[in-house]
């Protein structure tokens, strides 16, 4: 197992008014976990809908990395 990191980031989503500090959690450059920033001023360890569901949108193996581009006719 390689060494874990905590890392404090905002939640890119912006639903929020207030951007959500976020924790994340780091092992071996793979996403571990996510929680909100209870020493964030704004959020206060809130973490919006979308923040709590990023891992899974960040990690699904059938998100879109590239723009889908219609054929022309």
């Amino acid at each position: 197992m390689g060494e874990r990191r905590m890392i404090r980031t905002m939640c890119p989503m912006s639903c929020h008014p207030t951007l959500c500090g976020m924790l994340v959690e780091v092992e071996d450059g793979r996403l571990v976990k996510i929680s909100g920033d209870p020493d964030n001023p704004d959020s206060r360890g809130f973490l919006c809908v979308r923040g709590q569901a990023s891992r899974e949108i960040i990690g699904n193996p059938r998100r879109l990395l590239k723009p889908l581009v219609r054929a022309r006719r």
